[in-house]
């Protein structure tokens, strides 16, 4: 492919340019800013299109950077050939990309050609536009030779088949978001977090057996305790009733007067005691439905969090669908929009071809109405136009197969199931938030019941409380009462404040004994009641934990194996890729060397290289990176680099070369260099070689 001609109209400060191309080494020379660099973008920009669209500065932004200065047309034209044929290619740029304008014309014929579309350079040179910067197009601000999938898929001619080394970055590009995603060694990676969770799900289930032990010993103290409260109030009893009952010398109108009193004492006391009975049975009711109602509680708990953590697992299924579902239409998008060009570029072809079957009908018509043919011969322009016609109506009616592309029906499919699943899990939500807000609703009625119930067993427990105090009053009372009687009747009738003072004091000292004894097993006894009652919610939260248990491990297996397949095939690929291009190696450290020599005027034999085309240097053993080195060898090194890659990405039809200034770094001898490079270059290539400084010449 040779360029032959190109004309500016408006193009940065470039205004009715225009430059006709040798089929060599064509030098520009010529001072700074007079629009050298502009030249080559205009080249560039002509074959793909305008780079850094989406920026909002100049400097980024290709089309507002080469805005023409002084108004006017903004584009030109270019002059070309390829193979046989020589084109004319237009663009006019408006302010957005959708106003661009492109044509193509053959410049024999000036007829319109659709051998190529406004993508002409991906479809002329087979590589996309940062390849064709990294090869053919010298910048002066860019350097870069790095080897891309397209120029590798170029290399090994493998550019029109889309599933393999063009498709190599999309394909690892989204096993490594995947990887990301999952990552098990990173905090916020999806298996570390459901190993976090597993963790305490473990741990709760760990220590759950020393939970129920100590549960089943807070039971136990609570059971002693009780028993040890009971022990403590029937000693206080028995011991006011032997009070009553200490043998004690009367006499007989004592003797009666004692037996009365210890009789309406001892009445008084059974009194109490059934009123306390009575009371204690109440409460004890009262406290089983309690304990009935908090089990209850407790199992709609559980159910409910067992329905939370379902809708918090199809949230996170939902998310996940949703993420694919997403990208699925997206790659749709994309196979439909290249589905789209194919069929634009097919009906194109249909509207030339009929076309030029009008053209041909309407001079055969006329040259049978003139008489220079017979009249017979008619019927070939009425075929012609019912031909025309047809693949007009054709072109304008008819489609590509549905199932043209079988990527398209496979994302079709992947996409219909993702929104269908995505449906399924929107009813399955809807559903488990229903059964929440009755489980919501019936724990509320449960916990207000609870609250009423526990109001009233507290009511009952200072019911019995207070018929404990009856009992403990009558007791206590009736058994001073008979002491103080028998004390007095024993010292013959004296007055207090002898030796009768020391029995009651004793027997009111041993009955706060007892007193205090109550308390202290009560107050213990509501400690351990609060302990059994933290561990039994413990409990039941550990329990509820362990429903999920199974499911978040099958989980984190069903991950870590695609955690691991990804990892796989990506190694798979790389491996597979780096096997493809290791096979051009050779051939492409055999152009790097010439072309080194031929710039150096130094041997070549400690440039080595690697799959990836990449460029080290033997230095006292050790290989080197050229990035490490001095400006004028990294541009001396990338120069030949790239071009060993051209060498190798085109065997055949060479392409032209954009040079802007390669050799800015390079010092006196090393430029005499680059001019035998360029010579012996130009003998293959077509070269436009720009420069600003005649040293450089």
């Amino acid at each position: 492919m040779k360029l032959l001609s190109c004309h500016i109209e408006n193009f940065g400060k470039l205004r009715d340019f225009t430059y006709y191309f040798e089929d060599d080494l064509n030098v520009l020379f010529a001072e700074n800013g007079w629009g050298k660099s502009t030249l080559a973008a205009f080249l560039k920009v002509m074959f793909y299109g305008f780079d850094g669209e989406n920026r909002r500065n100049g400097d980024g932004n290709e089309r507002l950077r080469y805005r023409p200065w002084s108004g006017g047309v903004y584009g030109g034209s270019v002059t070309f050939s390829s193979g046989s044929k020589t084109f004319r290619m237009m663009r006019t740029f408006g302010a957005r990309k959708k106003e661009d304008k492109f044509s193509l014309y053959d410049d024999e014929t000036g007829f319109i050609s659709d051998e190529y579309t406004d993508r002409i350079g991906e479809e002329l040179f087979s590589i996309d536009r940062d390849s064709f910067c990294r090869t053919v197009f010298w910048s002066q601000t860019d350097h870069e030779t790095s080897a891309t999938t397209s120029i590798q898929a170029k290399i090994g001619d493998l550019t029109a088949q889309q599933d393999d080394l063009p498709a190599y970055d999309a394909a690892v590009k989204r096993l490594r978001k995947e990887m990301e995603r999952l990552r098990p060694d990173r905090a916020n990676g999806l298996i570390r977090k459901k190993q976090d969770r597993l963790a305490l799900l473990e741990a709760d289930q760990a220590r759950l057996p020393a939970l129920n032990a100590q549960l089943q010993q807070c039971i136990a103290q609570e059971q002693a305790l009780t028993e040890q409260l009971s022990r403590i109030r029937l000693q206080k009893q028995q011991y006011a009733l032997s009070v009553h009952e200490r043998p004690v010398h009367e006499t007989e109108e004592s003797e009666s007067v004692a037996a009365e009193e210890v009789s309406a004492a001892e009445e008084r006391l059974t009194e109490a005691r059934e009123r306390f009975a009575a009371e204690q049975d109440r409460l004890t009711a009262a406290e089983e439905k309690l304990a009935g109602e908090r089990e209850r509680l407790a199992v709609a708990e559980e159910k409910l969090s067992s329905l939370y953590a379902t809708r918090q697992r199809i949230l996170a299924q939902g998310r996940d669908e949703q993420e694919q579902y997403r990208q699925v239409k997206e790659d749709l998008q994309q196979e439909l929009e290249a589905f789209t060009r194919l069929q634009t570029k097919r009906r194109g072809t249909i509207r030339a071809f009929s076309a030029a079957g009008i053209l041909f009908a309407v001079i055969m018509l006329a040259l049978c109405l003139s008489r220079v043919i017979p009249m017979p011969f008619l019927i070939l322009p009425i075929l012609s136009l019912a031909g025309s016609a047809w693949l007009l109506w054709y072109a304008g009616h008819s489609d590509l197969p549905a199932d043209d592309s079988e990527e398209i029906q496979r994302l079709r499919k992947e996409k219909k199931w993702y929104k269908s699943s995505i449906r399924t899990l929107s009813r399955k939500l809807r559903h488990i938030d229903e059964r929440i807000q009755g489980k919501e609703l019936l724990c509320e009625k449960l916990r207000n019941r609870l609250r009423t119930m526990e109001a009233d067993v507290s009511a009952q427990k200072k019911s019995v409380q207070e018929a404990e105090r009856n009992v403990n009053s009558s007791a206590n009372g009736g058994s001073i009462s008979i002491e103080e009687d028998l004390v007095s009747s024993a010292n013959g009738g004296s007055s207090p404040g002898t030796g009768s003072d020391s029995i009651p004091s004793e027997v009111a000292r041993i009955l706060t004994e007892f007193d205090i004894r109550e308390e202290e097993c009560r107050s213990r006894l509501q400690e351990v009641r609060g302990q059994s009652e933290e561990l039994r919610e413990m409990i039941s939260d550990c329990r509820t934990s362990q429903e999920s248990l199974p499911a978040l491990k099958a989980e984190i297996s069903t991950l870590l194996e695609q955690y691991e397949t990804c990892t796989k095939t990506l190694s798979y690929l790389e491996k597979a890729r780096n096997l493809f291009t290791s096979r051009y190696m050779n051939p492409f450290l055999r152009s790097f060397r010439r072309y080194y020599v031929l710039l150096t005027g130094e041997s070549a034999e400690s440039v080595q290289t690697d799959a990836d085309l990449g460029i080290t240097i033997l230095n006292q053993g050790l290989p080197r990176d050229p990035s490490l080195m001095s400006e004028g060898t990294k541009d001396m090194i990338s120069l030949c680099r790239r071009m060993a890659m051209i060498d190798a990405m085109y065997p055949g039809e060479k392409p032209f070369l954009v040079l802007d200034d390669p050799f800015s770094n390079l010092d006196d001898e090393r430029i005499k260099g680059g001019m035998r490079f360029l010579h012996t270059a130009s003998l293959e290539y077509q070269i436009l070689y720009l420069t600003c400084h005649a040293s450089r010449l």
